[in-house]
C-alpha cells in the first residue's frame, strides 16, 4: 500500500475519541453509536497553525505525485479530502479511525498518550487541547466529490496540553447563608446579564 505515515500537530477543534460516533446527514452532526454500526469510527478534528498547514500541504503533494508516476489510475491532485477553511478563516482537518475494517474485522481505539507516552485515562479532553496526532495518509478518490486527493487515518494521539471542561460548576453562585437560594441564584444571574 502506499501509506505515508506522518504526525500533525495543532490544536483541537472538536474531539470525537471518547466513544464512536457516525455522520447523520438529516441532522447535520455526528452522533454517538456502537462499534458495530455502519461507518462508525472515531475522529478528531485539528485546527493547524498557517506553517503546518504549508508544511503538511508539502508532504501531501510530494506523496500523491510520487504515487501517481507508479499508479496511472489517480487523476490530478485536489489537496487533503477533509481540509476546509472556516468562516473564520482557521484551517482544519478531520482525522478519522474507522471501528471496523473494509474486511469487518474490528479496529482498535486510537491510543492517547500524555507528554511521557504514558496512556491518558480521561479521553474527555476538548477544544483548544494542543495534541500531537501519529496519522497515516493514502491517496484516495472521494465518492463525494469524484477527485482524487489524500485521506488521512488516525493512529494514535499525544496530548500535549489538555483542555477539560469543569462542569460549569464555577458559573454558579455561592448560595450559602442565604435563606431562599432559589430567588437568590437568579438574582445573582439576572444581575450579570448587560441588558434586560
Amino acid at each position: 500500500m502506499d501509506f505515508l505515515r506522518t504526525m500533525i500537530t495543532g490544536n483541537t477543534a472538536f474531539n470525537n475519541l471518547e466513544f464512536p460516533s457516525v455522520y447523520n446527514a438529516a441532522a447535520g452532526r455526528s452522533e454517538q453509536c456502537s462499534t458495530e454500526t455502519p461507518g462508525a469510527g472515531w475522529s478528531l478534528v485539528v485546527t493547524l497553525s498557517a506553517d503546518e498547514d504549508e508544511r503538511l500541504h508539502g508532504l501531501m503533494t510530494k506523496h500523491f505525485k510520487s504515487v501517481a508516476q507508479r499508479d496511472s489510475r489517480l487523476g490530478e491532485y485536489s489537496g487533503i479530502h477533509s481540509r476546509r477553511v472556516t468562516d473564520d478563516g482557521s484551517i482544519q482537518i478531520t482525522i478519522r479511525k474507522k471501528c471496523k475494517t473494509a474486511k469487518g474485522k474490528s479496529n482498535l481505539e486510537p491510543a492517547i498518550v500524555d507528554t511521557q507516552r504514558k496512556p491518558v485515562d480521561n479521553s474527555a479532553f476538548r477544544g483548544g487541547s494542543k495534541v500531537n496526532v501519529m496519522c497515516s495518509a493514502l491517496p484516495t478518490n472521494s465518492p463525494a466529490s469524484g477527485k482524487w486527493g489524500m485521506s488521512l487515518f488516525l493512529g494514535a494521539v499525544q496530548l500535549v496540553e489538555p483542555v477539560y471542561m469543569d462542569g460549569g460548576v464555577d458559573d454558579f453562585p455561592d448560595l450559602s447563608g442565604t435563606t431562599d437560594p432559589v430567588t437568590s441564584a437568579y438574582d445573582d444571574f439576572n444581575d450579570e446579564i448587560p441588558f434586560n
